[in-house]
């Protein structure tokens, strides 16, 4: 099916209400997604959105498995409320806010994106893939792969920098400048986020 180019809030409610899949180009408004299914939604480089809870926010509720994609936008915020399977990506976008409320299998994808923020703390825990880095990093309940080296998110934290320099000459570098953004996706998202947790 082709997808629907739509620059109002009119023609997006309309196309979605159809079950057809939309491509928003422009315009600055707010999408509240409530009680349909077969929701697939891509947002351009030149929509405008803001930051606000009542204006410029896609919000998917009461949904099965909607899919929201996001590319060259600056500070999207998008949210999902008692859905089911959200499938939600970012590409080439900068810092994106993301919140899952009572949602169950959330898929969250980031592709390029800069400075995502995460929350997810009262739902099972989304699997996470983070691109855009020197490395792909892989986020699930409890485990972390960044590039080829996996482990648990508790083995993460209590590397130290031996450790870490052991696993490729950029490693050490990488290591210093993103543990704190990692730590606190985890912790925004319910994982182990912190060696002090792993040991209390």
């Amino acid at each position: 099916m082709d997808r629907i180019e739509v620059k109002t809030k009119a023609a997006a409610e309309k196309a979605i209400k159809e079950g057809k899949p939309i491509h928003i180009v422009g315009g600055k408004f707010a999408l509240a997604l409530v009680g349909l299914g077969d929701i697939d939604i891509h947002v351009s480089a030149d929509v405008s959105i803001s930051l606000t809870d009542t204006r410029g926010v896609l919000v998917a509720k009461a949904d099965s498995s909607p899919r929201i994609v996001t590319w060259g936008t600056s500070s999207p915020s998008i949210m999902t409320r008692d859905t089911s399977s959200p499938s939600i990506e970012t590409r080439d976008t900068s810092s994106p806010s993301i919140e899952t409320r009572d949602t169950s299998s959330p898929r969250i994808v980031t592709w390029g994106t800069s400075s995502p923020s995460i929350n997810n703390s009262d739902n099972p825990v989304p699997l996470i893939f983070l691109s855009g880095f020197r490395w792909d990093i892989t986020i699930s309940a409890t485990r972390m792969a960044i590039g080829c080296q996996d482990h648990e998110l508790t083995r993460w934290w209590s590397f130290d920098d031996h450790h870490i320099e052991q696993m490729d000459s950029h490693a050490l570098e990488f290591w210093r400048a993103n543990k704190a953004h990692l730590q606190a996706i985890c912790a925004a998202t319910g994982r182990v986020a912190t060696a002090e947790a792993v040991e209390a």
